[in-house]
């Protein structure tokens, strides 16, 4: 309930006014959603992570590879899209996969959350050594003085989003109004150096790049590095309770993530892959946007495009810690996590604890990897890790749009093609891709993922048979029972979608 509703008089009134408040609905619109996706995304970031691994994997087709990946995912954000319309909620699968079986809702919800977590210690060490590449870079072989710096802005980061959705948004949008003038300019300027004959060394861009057939390796390693770099455009479906229309704008928002960042983030690979030959490319991996930027332009650019990248690097971080906030959050209010990730801010209307508790977390797991000698190798296992385990998350909400619309599926040819066959390609995809490359991966990523698959979904099964709580116990009717969904993206007016998306009774109510 909003602050400004008045309250019933007498103790009844009294009792409602100190509960806690919910989310704040409403609080933004279709323009905001697209600010959270391409901020998940993080497109300048992804691009300075992953364009050597790319150039390794597949060599120049990277961008064919980004494109793949981008059409799959648009066919994964159906099922996210309609199941979203059928319920909006913070915590996004979980409710969902629960429909089918509470046990791979939990572990649904806690994959998100560890995910999101290991994301998060990668983003630390790369924080810190970006930082001081800008002013001190003899200091970037210090490991404690990386992750002290590193580990102090993200935490930073993280609290600021404590503040309220309206104020991260803009956060994230200044941010990226900055990163999105820098990064087209000398993506432009190696391109026209191309046209001047200024980069005969280099190889020259061509539109085979975008083909399938260019790949010198494994497409389906590039698949795999796709979702990594496309992964986060989901990020309105988890703002779903603070939208004007809950059930429509998250939905679009997360089309409109996809299509902008395969097309920016392929337009960004073909630029910077063309400075150098590939050698020199991977060579200079660690910085490779700096290096490329700086065979053309002088400085202070390529100065400006470290800092583009790290304003990428901050966006995507709180992005993502929002994600794993309101899953847990979500997941919190459900009884089904500590009542501690519940607590909203009063002031604010955002999952505050859930937020501190997720900083507080990553900063002192980063520190244990920092003190490791081998860190560089465990926060590229880590991160090799996040991009398998969120292929999985991807998939699962995939499958479960099939299931939760049978009816509507067998229906009619259309809502076959639309509602079974179109998700069940993207799954297909992403899924041969995760198979045939994880079988290929080091054991430092091999069993991680296979642990951490394995523990959740012992967790979510021993919690179905052991657990009193309401979660792990629904009734046959509201376990089958979904609402008609339509096959167009026609939502509902301005408004909250439904009274029960943003009025959700608050925590002590589901004693």
């Amino acid at each position: 309930m909003d602050d400004s509703t008045p309250r019933p008089p007498g103790p009844a009134g009294e009792e409602q006014a100190a509960r806690p408040a919910g989310l704040q609905r409403g609080a933004i619109g279709l323009a905001g959603d697209f600010i959270g996706a391409i901020s998940d995304v993080a497109p300048t970031l992804d691009v300075g992570l992953t364009l050597a691994a790319f150039v390794i994997a597949v060599g120049l087709a990277g961008p064919s590879s980004i494109l793949i990946t981008g059409v799959a995912m648009l066919c994964v954000a159906t099922g996210y899209a309609r199941l979203n319309r059928a319920d909006p909620n913070a915590a996004a699968g979980v409710p969902w996969l629960r429909k089918i079986m509470p046990a791979f809702g939990f572990a649904m919800g806690l994959l998100v959350i560890l995910t999101i977590t290991f994301i998060l210690i990668s983003n630390v060490s790369l924080m810190g050594s970006t930082v001081l590449s800008l002013f001190n870079s003899g200091l970037t072989s210090n490991a404690f003085v990386v992750w002290a710096i590193g580990a102090s802005l993200l935490f930073l980061t993280v609290v600021i989003a404590v503040f309220g959705l309206r104020v991260q948004i803009r956060f994230q949008g200044i941010i990226v109004i900055f990163e999105y003038a820098i990064v087209i300019f000398c993506a432009a300027a190696i391109l026209w150096a191309h046209a001047n004959g200024r980069l005969s060394h280099a190889p020259h861009p061509s539109l085979g790049w975008l083909s399938p057939t260019s790949s010198g390796g494994s497409i389906s390693a590039g698949i795999v590095l796709g979702v990594f770099t496309l992964g986060g455009w989901e990020n309105p479906i988890y703002l779903a309770e603070e939208q004007r229309n809950a059930r429509r704008d998250p939905g679009r928002a997360a089309y409109l993530g996809i299509v902008w960042g395969a097309i920016f983030i392929a337009f960004l690979m073909f630029a910077f892959q063309s400075a150098a030959p590939a050698s020199e490319m991977v060579k200079h991996g660690g910085n490779v946007l700096g290096y490329a930027t700086g065979l053309v332009l002088p400085q202070p650019w390529p100065t400006l495009i470290d800092l583009a990248l790290l304003s990428s690097l901050i966006a995507g971080i709180q992005a993502t810690a929002s994600d794993g906030a309101r899953t847990a959050f979500g997941m919190a209010r459900a009884r089904i996590l500590p009542q501690v990730f519940g607590r909203i801010s009063p002031r604010y209307r955002t999952p505050s604890a859930a937020f501190i508790i997720i900083g507080i977390t990553v900063v002192a797991l980063s520190a244990l990897y920092a003190a490791s000698s081998g860190v560089v190798t465990i926060l590229a296992n880590v991160t090799s890790t996040a991009g398998f385990l969120y292929t999985i998350v991807y998939v699962s909400v995939a499958l479960t749009a099939i299931w939760a619309f049978k009816a509507q599926v067998l229906a009619s040819v259309r809502g076959f093609l639309i509602m079974g066959v179109v998700p069940l390609i993207g799954a297909a995809v992403l899924m041969y891709a995760f198979v045939k490359s994880l079988s290929s991966s080091a054991a430092g990523v091999i069993w991680p993922t296979v642990i951490v698959l394995a523990v959740v979904l012992a967790l979510g099964f021993a919690l179905q048979n052991r657990s009193r709580v309401p979660f792990f116990r629904p009734g046959a009717a509201e376990a089958s029972a979904w609402p008609e969904p339509v096959l167009d993206d026609e939502g509902p007016g301005p408004g909250p979608a439904r009274a029960d998306v943003t009025d959700r009774p608050p925590l002590e109510e589901h004693s």
